[in-house]
């Protein structure tokens, strides 16, 4: 999936996802988490869920004060005991 941004729009949506959320993320249908959306103070309404969101956890409607996306290889290997 590619990244999309307001005027890049490259996801599965007939409207504009980026646009809409006003941020760049890659986007399928829009999204169940918007981790670069707009910060709102915990709770929020809005005509559309434009917030930091993780869907799954916290709903639409409720702005994440903070994330952390971290990324690794493919080919990770933990060496934890």
């Amino acid at each position: 999936m590619k990244f999309s941004t307001w005027d890049r729009d490259h996801d599965n949506y007939e409207g504009n996802c980026a646009e809409e959320d006003q941020s760049g993320w890659w986007f399928n249908r829009c999204h169940s988490a918007n981790l670069n959306g707009l910060y709102y103070l915990g709770p929020y309404s809005n005509t559309t869920d434009n917030g930091v969101v993780w869907h799954t956890w916290h709903g639409w409607w409720y702005s994440l004060k903070s994330v952390v996306m971290k990324i690794r290889p493919n080919d990770f290997i933990s060496n934890s005991v």
